[in-house]
């Protein structure tokens, strides 16, 4: 797992998606072993090159987000320098754009989707034109194989349990600035995919198929990490928590019906949300939901294709509210068609609305994959570029400069943070929260460091915007 570009103060999430391969894989008694260049930093280096010198692996695996790109490719080439291991790229920005990992012949293979099927079956050797999800060029022919996005398997209750014994569950107790009650915090998945149609998310490319766990198998981990971990709070990484109510709501009977003494938290789309739902899931044990709504300008949700109705999502959120939930915002700036006046009327939103915590992203426009016809965005503007068409080139910017966005960005947070009644807010609803869940032990501690966890958490974002230099696509 490679460094990304931005680790900067930051906390490290259990890899998940990892340790299911690493369970696949060792179910089929193949050899794995793990190391972290994002948690273990220097120290990465040094096991690396230990076990390279002791073990000659047949395959490496690499899961690879935007922000690590670079020392991914750096990481290739040093062990291809060394091994004649074969390389193997996956994860978000892999199965966005697989071509550009093939580009200088570092990897081997790119999985796109899911990789638990797709790396077993490579490794135990299937041919690799007959595994779904694989993007390869021919050894003989030098022709580019597309096996398509792999969603296999449907019924997510045929995989093991991740596991944490290659990929220690100890290493990674503290979720990123999370909102959590209790530590040891233990993130999974109740779900995989979502449906919606956002263009700048990668879900939009290779994410769209949703599938479910069966409630008796999410239980079943539950019971599992309870056991062997000691966790005392959930962190739900599904995409879309409550896309079906359905499930949601057998889940949190499930979990009523177990009186599991645990907590939990979820993130979900607010039209996926309705008030009966989230009493269920106060009821279940929630504590925390994160939302969103990235915009309150209409004309930028649509062409985002994220629309809600602001009056039922603020009705919503203040029965959220009432219940004492926690409630996290996200919202985005620098959008394409994004002006001041929009921007302000985000910020506004973000200030009326009830809300522990508010996370302001600045848009980039590579992550706006693909354009309506599923040709890549940055084709777009090179073409209108090339034709001198400045009209349309408009309407895939923000309609102010980068660095007034960069100034809103900052001024957000510090309108957000520093005003008395989060101040308020933050202290008096952690304090309720602990008490409710009888920890009055960890009142003080728990409290004190979650409130540094989000300074810290506000500080790196200062940081990195100073130190970022970023986007492949501007206007100015």
């Amino acid at each position: 797992m490679p460094r990304t570009d931005d680790s900067l103060f930051g906390s490290h999430l259990l890899p998940v998606p990892l340790a299911y391969i690493a369970a696949s894989l060792r179910k089929n008694n193949i050899d794995v072993m793990f190391v972290d260049f994002e948690r273990e930093g220097d120290k990465a280096k040094k096991r690396l090159d230990e076990l390279l010198g002791k073990w000659s692996p047949h395959f490496v695996g690499f899961s690879i987000l935007q922000r690590c790109v670079n020392n991914a490719l750096s990481l290739a080439k040093y062990i291809r320098e060394r091994k004649e291991s074969i390389l193997v790229a996956g994860g978000m920005y892999p199965s966005v754009y697989p071509e550009k990992l093939l580009k200088d012949n570092l990897f081997d293979y790119v999985i796109r989707g899911d990789g638990e099927i797709p790396f077993t079956h490579l490794v135990l050797g299937k041919p690799d034109k007959e595994i779904e999800g694989l993007y390869f060029k021919d050894k003989k022919t030098g022709e580019k194989i597309d096996k398509g996005v792999n969603y296999q398997p449907l019924n997510l209750d045929l995989l093991p349990f991740p596991d944490y014994e290659t990929i220690p569950y100890d290493r990674y107790k503290i979720p990123p600035l999370g909102i959590f009650l209790k530590l040891p915090c233990y993130p999974m998945f109740a779900s995989r995919g979502c449906e919606g149609v956002c263009t700048f998310c990668t879900s939009y490319e290779y994410n769209k198929t949703y599938r479910m766990r069966s409630p008796e198998n999410i239980i079943a981990e539950i019971e599992k990490a309870l056991a062997d971990y000691k966790m005392k709070e959930i962190y739900f990484l599904d995409a879309n928590f409550s896309y079906n109510k359905l499930h949601t709501q057998s889940l949190c009977e499930a979990l009523i019906k177990r009186e599991l003494p645990v907590s939990w938290q979820c993130s979900t789309r607010i039209s996926h949300l309705d008030k009966e739902l989230l009493e269920i899931m106060k009821q279940a044990g929630c504590i925390a939901i994160a939302v969103a709504l990235e915009s309150a300008d209409t004309n930028i949700l649509k062409k985002i294709k994220k629309t809600y109705n602001l009056k039922e999502a603020t009705s919503l959120l203040e029965h959220a509210d009432k219940l004492g939930l926690f409630i996290k915002h996200n919202y985005m700036y620098g959008v394409p068609s994004e002006t001041k006046e929009s921007m302000n009327k985000t910020l506004d939103l973000a200030l009326k609305l009830p809300s522990d915590i508010a996370i302001f992203h600045l848009f980039n426009l590579n992550l706006m994959v693909k354009n309506s016809s599923g040709a890549p965005i940055e084709d777009d503007y090179k073409r209108l570029v090339k034709e001198g068409n400045q009209a349309e080139i408009n309407e895939l910017f923000p309609l102010v400069s980068h660095q007034e966005i960069k100034s809103h960005f900052l001024k957000s947070y510090l309108r957000f943070y520093f005003r008395p009644y989060f101040f308020k807010r933050f202290f008096t609803k952690k304090i309720n929260l602990i008490c409710m869940g009888n920890n009055l032990k960890s009142l003080f501690p728990c409290t004190l460091f979650v409130f540094f966890f989000i300074i810290i958490g506000i500080l790196r974002r200062f940081l990195i915007l100073k130190i970022n230099k970023n986007p492949e696509i501007t206007k100015d």
